[in-house]
């Protein structure tokens, strides 16, 4: 999934409303978006690494947890069946 944001001023918007409701400062924010990103960036790589057969479904586990990789599991299952669906038709 991709967020487009299409202008910094909605960024900086976000970012004020983000100190005036978490009564935090921006750098503590940015710091905590810059992990948060970081972590999610990793999340999908490992998945995506799994879904390819590059890894195995233990380490996927290992790094993501068992219910991500049974999410993507089960993602890819249906993306399956509904191209299959879509072929026949």
């Amino acid at each position: 999934m991709k967020i487009v944001i299409e202008s910094t001023d909605s960024t900086d918007s976000f970012l004020t409303d983000l100190v005036r409701k978490t009564k935090q400062s921006q750098t503590e924010l940015i710091t905590q978006a810059f992990q948060l990103g970081i972590h999610q960036l990793w999340e999908k790589l490992m998945l995506d690494e799994y879904l390819l057969g590059q890894v195995s479904r233990e380490e996927a586990i290992n790094s993501v947890g068992l219910k991500r990789v049974e999410l993507a599991e089960l993602q890819q299952q249906a993306m399956k069946e509904d191209l299959e669906w879509g072929l026949k038709t």
